[in-house]
């Protein structure tokens, strides 16, 4: 799957050159995702779910 290769290679970096823990970068990238979804909640939905699920996907990394 293209998005799974593409976060190993996101986390890879992470870990290896910025010495990072798996485990931290784990953490950090679910409250971003969990933390995007709790804010628009709390802004009433001003996005329909299609507008909120594209704008994430295109703030994941993406392979070249």
């Amino acid at each position: 799957m293209k998005t799974s290769r593409t976060l190993n290679c996101a986390v890879s970096f992470l870990v290896l050159m910025l010495q990072v823990d798996q485990t931290i970068v784990a953490w950090y990238g679910v409250s971003a995702l969990f933390g995007t979804i709790i804010m628009w909640a709390q802004s009433d939905f001003n996005y329909s779910p299609e507008q909120l699920a594209n704008a994430i996907v295109r703030l994941a990394p993406q392979e070249e």
